[in-house]
């Protein structure tokens, strides 16, 4: 994979159906670039993507069935919460009175009832990453990436929010991978740790 004079050669790694994986390693050292090309928006010179026993290496980004949290939520500062929530909906096709049962389910699952009318600026980081969350499991997706979720967080803030990462991922068995530095995950329990760093990826 390769994005202007960067690129990554020769990596190969598997994270277990409904585990729970994060990669770590030093800035620039590709990290958001393998998640980004996972989700679609990157192509690849040579090599293959599998969810499971499906091949996605050439499937359209809407086909990979990949929910994703971008650094720092990264959320449409001209829209409210809840319509944040129904983005990936309507671009789905899905009929307005399923997206708005989805959009009350995800409500309550996460608990923004408090800010759901609220515009991104009037937010505080939990509640920004709460509701790029929610928008990432709005259309049901069986894998989610998420980058640096936690960065912008207190140390309350993210045991709040990976409390509530890992509930939701039980309950709707996700498999998960996240791209941290945060060294509050190397005090969790988390099923598979990888390191990228000068183009070798290891488990750790």
């Amino acid at each position: 994979m390769q994005q202007g004079d960067f690129q990554l050669t020769d990596l190969s790694f598997t994270v277990p159906k409904h585990g729970f994986a994060t990669l770590e390693g030093p800035n620039g050292s590709g990290k958001t670039t393998l998640l980004e090309t996972i989700l679609g928006l990157h192509s690849m010179r040579a090599g293959k993507i599998f969810l499971d026993d499906r091949e996605i290496t050439l499937s359209p980004v809407h086909q990979r069935n990949i929910g994703y949290v971008p650094q720092q939520g990264i959320l449409f500062q001209h829209l409210k919460v809840y319509q944040q929530l129904e983005i990936p909906l309507i671009a789905r096709g899905w009929h307005r009175s399923l997206r708005e049962k989805r959009c009350e389910e995800l409500i309550d699952l996460l608990r923004l009832h408090a800010f759901v009318s609220a515009y991104p600026a009037s937010l505080s980081g939990g509640e920004i990453q709460k509701t790029a969350l929610a928008r990432a499991l709005s259309f049901r997706p069986e894998y989610l990436l998420l980058d640096e979720p936690t960065a912008a967080l207190d140390t309350d803030a993210k045991m709040q929010f990976y409390q509530l990462l890992r509930a939701i991922a039980s309950q709707q068995s996700l498999t998960i991978l996240c791209v941290t530095h945060d060294r509050f995950f190397r005090d969790q329990k988390i099923d598979h740790r990888f390191r990228l760093e000068k183009g070798i990826l290891t488990l750790i």
